[in-house]
């Protein structure tokens, strides 16, 4: 079971670079490339902002110098949030890129304002965030501090004296393993610190130090070193403020609520039966036997949640197997052939639906603020039909890669067909009516819009710098759809109009931007913090890896996500939507933890909870307290 107070813990490596180390050209030329302060266009800047909070973040960092020995220190690195004088998020990195940062801090810097506006339950639109650094730095292993700060500042908070942190931030909050930690602590030691915090997984580390226990390494040093594996707890140590505020536990799910869920679960399990056959894997029928033995013992969520993999599976390996029999038969270009005529039909029907589905008729305000994250099915599975198109037209997709990515249409064709459909059908069943919110959901929406891409273009800016084009492919040369699917979906997002369109319209685009920022965020994550490529659509999700930061980034956020309903309970919101595809996706990794298929549950999982949590924060974020 994945147990809540019992968190594992994440991996990541660390490239940070000390002051006034030389880079190569190369490096130089990616600063470039990257945006001198990612701003929404046609939104407020610093220059008409009124004056802001200023808070010094004191990051670690550590790195080869010319003589090759590590140095280590800290850099005073300052964010400033202000009230804008006009709405509009912004992130301004003029001073940092001035100071020659290199694209990894850039972006890092850019990623750890996203994730602490996103925890800060407040509209991203009155938030105008700018940071400065000393001197020539890189590296992400700043990012958690940076987070740590960006919050602090957005709600006025010191930090506490003497105190630094070193680690990665991920987009859910984890904190990720770095390097040079000894060094680090060393560099704590000379600046006259006496508490650091590291990422769990740093806890234990080798380097110029005589023990690799680094709590002992720090007491020789005069240091107190702390692990933490959230951001949450790093911010409660620095403020002695929790990110959100305790609430009673909200009310039980409604009863017609577990009705409706009851009736989908049953009716996708009768779907799976009429489609298993004699040549259907054992493993499918035996997966299905436990997810039909949850819905008769009234464990609704893991038989959703067990039916979703199931039918996934079922359908991957069913579209794989008669792929391979139409190569075998006509050979490849027939193949391709096939390939193209079902992503290009199919992208048609996703991009219908996301029209179709983002009526208001009849919806209330909490309705309508979470439809775009229902519809994240749609968008999602659009946005892989054009990075498959896209890809099947250059040829970046290989015939060796030709059967995944037939299971990975297939996919997407049971998001639209009955995976979405189920999602919708809980939003528009769902009543909040006596619910209103600060400001009208098309504007909030619009506002919220404008963020995710900003944020959404900071993780596409991440990967850049740290990885490179390598997001595209995984270790055998297989497509990673989610990345074809993120850089389609980025020419989308630039054409988004900042200004606020119709309810509908602001629907449909706010659902893109979040499928966007999603998209980036398990990207950044996977690459980093869980060490996944690949491990996901497209690719084999029958792994039998395990992969302990991904186990820790679902406990992470399902965690976030129960904290936040309850939240919301105490305004009086029951955000069903949210909560139901929270408990059956988390129920689902569960269900196949030590099944030899832990990760595949764990990845549809977070995917899940990801979107949910940022519902439910924007649900938080537009109400008022009742």
């Amino acid at each position: 079971m994945l147990k809540r107070p019992q968190r594992l813990y994440s991996y990541d490596r660390d490239v940070t670079m000390p002051s006034k180390l030389r880079r190569s050209a190369a490096i130089a030329a990616l600063v470039g490339l990257l945006a001198v302060a990612i701003a929404v266009p046609g939104c407020g800047s610093s220059s008409k902002a009124k004056p802001g909070y200023t808070i010094k973040a004191p990051v670690l960092w550590a790195g080869a110098g010319s003589n090759g020995q590590v140095n280590s220190g800290i850099e005073p690195a300052t964010v400033t949030v202000a009230t804008l004088g006009e709405p509009g998020f912004s992130i301004d990195l003029a001073s940092v890129e001035a100071k020659s940062a290199g694209p990894q801090w850039l972006a890092a810097s850019a990623s750890a304002a996203a994730v602490a506006t996103l925890l800060s339950g407040k509209d991203p639109a009155s938030i105008d965030m700018s940071f400065t650094i000393t001197g020539q730095i890189d590296g992400p292993s700043g990012g958690a501090m940076l987070t740590v700060a960006s919050l602090a500042a957005i709600r006025g908070l010191k930090l506490a004296d003497k105190v630094t942190m070193t680690g990665t931030i991920s987009p859910d909050g984890s904190v990720g393993r770095v390097g040079e930690i000894p060094a680090k602590l060393r560099g704590a030691a000379k600046a006259g610190y006496k508490t650091v915090l590291l990422p769990m997984s740093n806890l234990t580390a080798s380097g110029e130090s005589t023990t690799s226990d680094m709590v002992e390494f720090g007491r020789t040093l005069g240091l107190d070193v702390q692990g933490v594996e959230d951001i949450s707890v790093a911010f409660k140590i620095f403020t002695g403020e929790t990110i959100y505020p305790d609430a009673p536990p909200a009310k039980p799910q409604t009863a017609e609520t577990t009705a409706l869920v009851t009736t989908q679960t049953t009716r996708l399990l009768d779907r799976i039966r009429s489609a298993i056959t004699p040549a259907t894997s054992q493993s499918i029928v035996i997966e299905f036997g436990q997810a039909s033995a949850a819905l008769a013992a009234g464990e609704i969520g893991k038989a959703y949640g067990l039916g979703v993999d199931t039918y996934t599976l079922l359908i991957r390996e069913n579209a794989t197997a008669s792929m391979n029999a139409e190569i075998a038969n006509q050979g490849q270009q027939a193949g391709l052939e096939s390939l193209k005529k079902l992503s290009t039909n199919l992208e048609i029907l996703t991009s219908d639906a996301i029209k179709a589905t983002s009526s208001t008729s009849g919806l209330d305000a909490v309705a309508q603020l979470s439809l775009p994250f229902a519809m994240g099915w749609f968008t999602w599975a659009d946005a892989i039909l054009e990075g498959i198109n896209n890809s099947l037209k250059t040829g970046a997709i290989t015939p060796n890669s030709y059967g995944i990515t037939a299971a990975a249409i297939a996919e997407q064709q049971a998001a639209l067909e009955v995976f979405g459909p189920d999602a919708i059908e809980v939003v528009r069943a769902t009543s909040n009516p006596n619910i209103t919110t600060t400001t009208p959901p098309p504007e909030f929406l619009s506002n919220y819009t404008n963020f995710l891409i900003a944020a959404g273009n900071a993780n596409k800016d991440y990967l850049a710098a740290v990885i490179g084009s390598k997001a595209t492919t995984d270790s055998s040369g297989a497509p990673v759809f989610t990345a074809l699917a993120l850089n389609a979906l980025s020419s989308t997002v630039a054409a988004t109009p900042p200004e606020t369109q119709s309810a509908q319209e602001e629907i449909q685009q706010s659902a893109i931007a979040v499928t966007y920022f999603i998209f980036g965020t398990g990207l950044v994550s996977n690459t980093g913090a869980n060490g996944i490529i690949g491990t996901g659509v497209g690719a084999d999700t029958r792994s039998t890896v395990t992969i302990p930061g991904l186990i820790n980034a679902v406990i992470l956020a399902e965690s976030g996500v129960k904290a936040l309903v309850d939240l919301l309970g105490t305004r009086s919101i029951n955000p069903a939507y949210p909560r139901w595809s929270a408990t059956w996706g988390f129920a689902a990794a569960n269900a196949l933890n030590g099944s030899g298929r832990d990760s595949a549950g764990e990845y549809l999982a977070l995917n899940e909870l990801w979107y949910d949590g940022i519902n439910c924060s924007v649900l938080y974020a537009a109400t008022s307290p009742s």
